[in-house]
């Protein structure tokens, strides 16, 4: 694809999902990829027409409604459809139609560096008419209410009669879809036509909603050059039509111009505003229209496009996803970004806390002024919040609607829905982040700091506090198979952060602005001790952790369930919400989706690396991603973490979701938060970018799969551009002051015109002891083989080497197996077996001296630290440190890491990771020396460089292999670790 979607296929089983990857829109108009001369009868299509936030509103039905229940919802309506054009070959009229006759070709297209799609068509009528039709349509991003469709038809074997009869009809419905709850099961025909008729050569449709009572029209006017051609307008019921007729001698290009017009948007007469919008494009063309468009397009991929060289299918993904968001997102004060964007009609078009976590940032980090409208509509519905809060029985505060067009809570079914109070948190740290990214105070003081007091406020009437800390009760995370439960993590995490910031940024406005602050102060009727209040609160915030396990619980007892039995779930099961009943999903442990995974990238600084780490470890193996929101953070956080395969397994799986219709669900519209997520899995995983106080910082590692990366930010007030390759990484600043970054931890200056080339930088060389430092592979030995003989079972060294690297329990376990013992021993008695030969092995490493040190360590130690180069040691032997000792090494290594300090041994790469966290380094800047095959698979899972010491066929998976250990020479190693890392 690279900028073109691409299309050959006329398949039914196709057709709906081609629709939605197909719709063309501008943030207010969509329109959905439909055929304008239709299908044929029996045929499926959700032929969708959207104007952003166009709603109606409809009464809930509840069998028991308690107070609190919102009464109506809204839903987004399928519009006035303005798409149909049929065309008549003949004096018999025979209709131009791809499921009649023969196609001799046919491709369509979506041009993502040029804003139109096009369908090229050769075709022959069932009776032999031959033409070559060409379909072109665009939405203009620079005229919102505009959609245009040209048509060019060039006669092949067919010379005679045409008539194009196009049609502008109010009489449409919304789709509806049976047991999915992300699709409407009710309410279909919401708009009804007021008016139709004709005017100065256009035709129009004015038509109303049934109960919000706003209003819309189309207007259309048509136009063929360079042919004399017969037109006759039409209105007749609820649509009207425009019917041309001429001769077909030569090529003919006939052109439909349709303008939508709305009172939420739009003052006065809707019929003559769409009229005077018409007469502006009287003297153009198509191409000028596509020439526009063009230049609008170019300027947008100047700092949004991504480039991959290494994985097409990848390319094509991202910049699919690109487009499409900018496509969705709304440009004023009433209008957001749905879930399904206006691609179609699941959510019921309604706008959630994706936009906020999932879609600003990509905004925020290349069209900061979209970001900002976004936010704008946040803050226009904060008197809705208002109320919403007081009606779910909150004395003070601001609760956001979980679901929304209009401001009012949309959700019918609370427990997943009213209950994620966190939704307030999500608007709060999106206004933060825009803050941090931007440093536009003036938006924190007009909008910012109202939104942060108000939010931080409910969270001090939802939380109490208990035990000396506060804590929250009865909330719903993000994890939705998880409901109404205490202290979920992610939802006390994000308030605690809220708490803090609304008290940070009423401090900094005082100090910057006092009359801007005494003017906030008296408008929310602020006091110092409630200012107070919330840094109080905040700092109380009660964040489960679990001793045993070292993870943030889920919630408080999460932990106490039982987990979900995965192992005999078919696949066809999956989602489990359309299998499961919610009560059976909430008795165990399985996620929808990423919860406390997701509190750890966004506020990854309130755990330590090892509680991040275990956290992933643990939820990733009851995560279903049924949410397609779930995929990219597993991606972003597995690449902190130091999991690069994971990341880019997950990254794909996120990256052409819709593309390849992963989830089976495309046609009901594209998933746009995921589509945020693959930009994020990008910038902020593989680039590892984070905006914080403290300021911008990247930690890139580029997928081993590809050669280059290249993406562009805008930062303060500054354009950044970064490209990543697998040796190095290139700053530069495109425009704007210079700014000091951090770049792998270290702090550097950009200057314009200045790029900054750093290689990809060797900080810490990560040692094996056993077989590595020094030889008490021999101690081992001789220490299990008194065990051994003692127990009569044979034992010898050529059994001794499939012990290497293994911890002392699994050792023993081995040995008994290999003797036919293991079921003759308690597990206490086991214990007692391992402490034995622990026992005789630390008597014999007492004889250790600095003369045991094995050939070559010693002067590899010594250029390490010449060149600066930080020392870890990573070994399964819980004696490290006595054998570390004995040799005279207890103060050469900045990092021990053995077995008492970690869960998982070797190949688990636990041990490494763990010993890169406490250097605080990347792994990509590490290499790790092994001896044993299993402990090189650790290394190379933690994503670092490995050192093999032995036979060359014992370490297929080494990137570098020496046979003794003299030959570990600093310059030998350093040469194949940036000629091959």
């Amino acid at each position: 694809m690279t900028w073109t979607l691409s299309n050959h296929s006329l398949s039914q089983e196709d057709l709906l999902n081609l629709e939605s990857l197909f719709t063309l829109g501008n943030g207010y108009l969509g329109v959905r990829g439909n055929f304008e001369e239709g299908y044929n009868v029996g045929m499926t299509s959700i032929r969708g027409t959207y104007q952003n936030a166009f709603h109606d509103i409809v009464e809930i039905p509840y069998g028991e409604k308690l107070y609190g229940f919102p009464d109506t919802e809204q839903k987004l309506l399928n519009s006035i459809d303005a798409q149909t054009v049929r065309i008549f070959l003949g004096e018999e009229e025979e209709p131009f139609s791809l499921f009649a006759g023969d196609i001799l070709s046919y491709e369509r297209l979506l041009h993502l560096d040029q804003g139109f799609s096009e369908r090229i068509i050769h075709w022959r009528s069932p009776a032999g008419k031959e033409v070559r039709l060409h379909f072109r349509r665009c939405i203009s991003f620079t005229t919102r209410e505009l959609f245009a469709i040209d048509i060019k038809i060039e006669p092949i074997d067919f010379f005679g009669a045409v008539k194009i009869v196009s049609t502008v009809n109010g009489d449409v419905s919304n789709y509806v879809g049976l047991n999915d709850p992300r699709v409407s099961s009710d309410h279909g025909k919401r708009l009804r036509v007021s008016q139709t008729g004709m005017k100065d050569e256009m035709i129009f449709v004015l038509a109303e909603t049934v109960a919000s009572k706003l209003k819309t029209v189309c207007v259309s006017q048509h136009c063929i050059k360079n042919i004399d051609y017969n037109c006759d307008l039409t209105h007749v019921g609820s649509h009207s039509e425009c019917t041309m007729t001429f001769q077909l001698t030569k090529s003919v290009q006939f052109t439909k111009w349709n303008i939508y017009v709305d009172t939420l948007r739009h003052e006065g007469n809707l019929i003559e505003k769409g009229i005077e919008l018409q007469r502006t494009f009287e003297t153009k063309t198509f191409d000028d229209l596509l020439a526009i468009q063009k230049q609008y397009v170019t300027n947008f991929w100047e700092m949004a496009n991504i480039t991959i060289d290494g994985d097409d299918a990848l390319q094509d993904g991202i910049r699919f996803n690109l487009y499409q968001l900018l496509q969705s997102v709304g440009r004023d004060e009433y209008s957001n970004i749905a879930a399904k964007g206006l691609t179609g009609e699941g959510y019921g078009g309604h706008y959630f806390w994706d936009t906020e976590i999932y879609m600003i940032p990509v905004f925020l980090l290349t069209e900061p002024e979209m970001a900002k409208r976004l936010l704008i509509y946040r803050y226009k519905k904060l008197e809705a919040a208002r109320s919403r809060a007081k009606e779910m029985g909150h004395k003070q505060g601001a609760l956001f609607p979980w679901r929304t067009i209009s401001g009012a809570e949309c959700s019918s079914y609370f427990p997943s829905g009213s209950a994620q109070y966190h939704i307030s948190g999500d608007i709060a740290y999106s206004y933060i982040q825009y803050f941090l990214a931007t440093g536009d105070w003036s938006f924190l003081k007009q909008y910012g700091a109202e939104v942060l007091v108000e939010t931080a406020r409910l969270w001090i009437d939802i939380g109490h506090y208990h035990d000396e800390k506060f804590k929250i009760d009865a909330v719903t995370g993000p994890d939705e198979y998880t409901c109404v439960i205490n202290n979920n993590y992610y939802t006390n995490a994000i308030a605690k952060y809220n708490l803090l910031w609304a008290y940070k940024a009423c401090n900094l406005i005082k100090d910057k602005d006092s009359e801007a602050f005494l003017k906030i102060f008296s408008h929310l009727a602020l006091s110092d001790d409630e200012i107070i209040d919330w840094k109080k609160a905040g700092e109380a915030m009660y964040l489960p952790y679990d001793e045993k396990l070292k993870i943030n619980p889920q919630d408080d007892t999460f932990l106490q369930k039982a987990v979900w039995d995965f192992e005999n779930t078919p696949t066809e099961n999956y989602p489990l919400l359309l299998h499961y009943h919610p009560l059976t999903l909430y008795r165990y442990q399985v996620c929808k989706q990423a919860d406390t995974v997701l509190a750890h990238f966004l506020l990854e600084d309130e755990q330590d690396f090892d509680t991040i780490k275990n956290s992933y470890d643990y939820y990733e193996k009851i995560t279903t991603h049924d949410s397609s929101l779930s995929s990219c953070i597993f991606s972003i956080m597995a690449s902190k973490i130091g999991y690069h395969e994971k990341a880019y397994d997950y990254f794909i799986e996120t990256a052409r979701l819709d593309l390849d219709n992963t989830h089976g669900n495309t046609k009901d519209g594209l998933h746009m938060a995921n589509m945020g997520g693959a930009w994020m899995a990008i910038v902020f995983g593989f680039a590892g970018l984070r905006i914080k106080e403290t300021g911008l910082s990247l930690e890139p590692i580029i997928p081993k799969q590809w050669q280059r990366l290249t993406f562009r930010l805008q930062y303060q007030n500054r354009k950044l551009e970064v490209v990543m390759e697998q040796h190095q990484v290139q700053l530069t600043l495109l425009d704007g002051e210079a700014l000091s970054l951090k770049l792998y931890g270290q702090e550097v200056f950009l200057q314009m015109e200045q790029p900054i080339f750093i290689k990809k930088q060797l900080q810490a060389i990560i040692f094996d002891l056993d077989g590595v430092i020094t030889n008490t592979a021999e101690f081992h030995y001789q220490a299990w083989k008194q065990l051994a003989d003692k127990l009569n079972i044979p034992f010898n060294k050529e059994f001794n080497e499939e012990l290497k690297g293994i911890s002392r329990m699994e050792s023993l376990e081995k040995i008994l197996i290999h003797g036919n013992r293991q079921n003759d021993f308690s597990d206490s008695e086991k214990m007692m077996l391992a402490a034995e030969k622990n026992q005789q092995y630390i008597k014999l490493i007492e004889r250790l001296t600095p003369a045991d040190i094995l050939p070559g360590i010693k002067q590899l130690i010594k250029d390490c630290k010449k060149k600066k180069i930080m020392l870890a040691l990573a070994s399964a032997s819980k004696n490290a440190r006595t054998v570390i000792k004995a040799l005279g090494l207890d103060n050469v290594f900045d990092v021990i890491v053995d077995a008492k300090t970690i869960q998982n041994g070797k190949p688990d790469p636990e041990i490494f990771l763990t010993a890169a966290n406490l250097l605080n380094v990347e792994v990509s800047s590490c290499i790790g020396i092994e001896d044993a095959a299993a402990g090189v698979e650790a290394i190379k899972a933690a994503g670092m460089y490995a050192v093999g010491v032995g036979k060359k066929e014992t370490f297929e998976k080494a990137d570098y292999v020496v046979e003794k250990n003299d030959e570990l020479v600093f310059e030998e190693i350093i040469k194949h670790y940036y000629a091959n890392a």
